[in-house]
């Protein structure tokens, strides 16, 4: 089903940036469908709406089209488009343990996926930027392929303080993976612009280097303004973050 109001504007708002907490999913399931016979986990894509193509961890294919029309046999609950100039399509599939989605590295990418399980392996990733081919979002990170991408990549709610972290870079092949209050990187360039926000508080930005574009960020002692860079061979840096 497709429908083109100003509402789903709103709704694609609250999906951009709420980045705290997981609503209940039989009252997000009730303004946008009904699942059939599979479980009540669900996963909410964003993306502009150009070509792609959507593959999930089943071996399911969603296919996105010039003339906004879609096709494959993923199953999909619902498929929203706002306005704008490029539009935005918000689709509702059943939650899988991981999403590949395919573009034209001639086209900003800019996309979305978060999900609500029921097992509790959840994931929320947003990534935008230029000369991205192939970007994976799932339970074991996100992962984004390109060349010479250049990347906006916010990675939400982990760790015990509710926070998300934003990294501003460039590299061919990306990855981060969260683990607690750690989040490990690599393909990076060495030098970039990082932005943290805890719940809806307040966001604090700072410069790091990452030596070798590779290593873990510790942002443990967030609330302390403090972030750690931890290199390959342990040394570890600590940045102080300046309010935004």
């Amino acid at each position: 089903m497709k429908r083109r109001c100003i509402g789903v504007l709103l709704l694609l708002l609250c999906l951009m940036f709420c980045a705290c907490g997981s609503p209940d999913s039989s009252e997000t399931l009730e303004t946008v469908g009904t699942p059939g016979s599979k479980e009540q986990a669900t996963a909410s894509i964003l993306s502009h709406a150009t070509p792609f193509t959507l593959d999930n961890a089943e071996g399911e294919v969603y296919i996105h089209r010039v003339d906004d029309s879609e096709r494959g046999d993923m199953n999909t609950y619902d498929v929203a488009y706002g306005l704008g100039v490029p539009a935005d399509v918000c689709i509702l599939t059943d939650a899988s343990d991981y999403f590949v989605f395919h573009a034209s590295p001639q086209k900003k990418v800019s996309l979305l996926i978060r999900t609500w399980r029921e097992d509790g392996e959840n994931y929320h990733y947003r990534v935008e930027g230029t000369g991205i081919q192939e970007v994976t979002m799932g339970i074991d990170g996100l992962f984004v392929v390109g060349e010479s991408a250049d990347c906006r990549l916010d990675a939400f709610v982990f760790g015990e303080l509710d926070h998300s972290i934003t990294l501003y870079c460039k590299g061919d092949q990306i990855s981060l993976v969260p683990d607690g209050d750690l989040l490990y990187v690599e393909g990076v360039e060495e030098e970039l612009e990082i932005t943290l926000t805890r719940g809806f508080g307040t966001s604090k930005r700072c410069a790091i280097t990452i030596p070798s574009g590779s290593g873990t960020l510790d942002v443990s002692s967030m609330i302390a303004d403090e972030i750690a860079v931890i290199a390959e061979d342990g040394t570890r840096t600590e940045y102080h973050i300046f309010f935004s």
